[in-house]
């Protein structure tokens, strides 16, 4: 009878470390399959925009190349353009696509450059008379900006005095359209799919040209630097094996 016992006890105690293995095995797995990095952008279609569901556009299915590549595990998040720029405070997120500005230049780990850009004031078309020659000119004019970004900064610093903030940029084009704004700051890669007004009604005014500078790929400041260097290094393969070039052609200008 007390052999029978010892080895019963025997056998237990081997179900429970092996129950135990298990248990182990399944954190490590999951905590191997953790996120590592966050990725988060705005809507600014064709880079990036809602498809379905998901986050879509040429910009991000490029920087899901470069993740991919890196063999970093990530997820992607659509926010306003403040929330999003407000996640950089904290480590192991990643952004795009950014203006890279002489003032953002060491607050951040920059990566690569997604895409170049030229910023205008667009009027509509049905208004010729809205037509500044200068950006002194353009002051005169109530201008919708989404809070915050990169236009809106340049704004402030230029001291327009009517600029009308908004949290999202489809905003600013439907003010357009109802003659609430006479002006509105987007790139040269304006569309409008995805904000609920006709893109052919609005032109160009005039060109922002300190604005005219590239879109970027960039991470918090607090990130670890083996993980910047992981991600840059596979972005810098996809530019030197002309995945790049292939991947963003409709976005970039003959020759880059």
């Amino acid at each position: 009878m007390q052999v029978f016992y010892k080895a019963n006890s025997r056998i237990k105690l081997k179900n429970r470390i092996y129950l135990f293995l298990l248990l182990m095995m399944s954190f490590v797995t999951k905590f191997a399959d953790a996120t590592e990095i966050i990725v988060v952008t705005e809507n600014s279609p064709p880079l990036q925009e809602m498809e379905g569901d998901k986050v879509g556009g040429i910009g991000t299915k490029f920087v899901e190349a470069v993740l991919k590549k890196s063999g970093v595990s990530y997820e992607i998040k659509m926010y306003p353009w403040v929330r999003a720029f407000s996640m950089l405070e904290k480590p192991n997120v990643l952004i795009y696509s950014m203006a890279r500005t002489k003032a953002r230049e060491p607050q951040f780990k920059w990566v690569g450059e997604i895409a170049p850009v030229r910023y205008y004031l667009y009027r509509l078309k049905s208004r010729p008379e809205i037509a500044p020659k200068t950006i002194e000119e353009a002051k005169r004019y109530r201008i919708g900006v989404l809070r915050e970004d990169i236009v809106h900064q340049y704004l402030k610093r230029k001291n327009f005095p009517l600029l009308d903030e908004v949290a999202k940029v489809e905003l600013n084009f439907t003010k357009l359209v109802n003659k609430r704004v006479e002006l509105v700051p987007y790139s040269n890669r304006l569309d409008c799919k995805n904000f609920n007004v006709e893109c052919t009604q609005f032109e160009p005014a005039i060109l922002l040209e300190d604005l005219s500078i590239g879109l970027y790929l960039a991470f918090s400041n607090k990130t670890d630097d083996v993980l910047v260097k992981k991600v840059r290094d596979a972005y810098d393969e996809l530019r030197a094996d002309g995945t790049y070039h292939e991947m963003m052609k409709s976005v970039l200008p003959q020759g880059k």
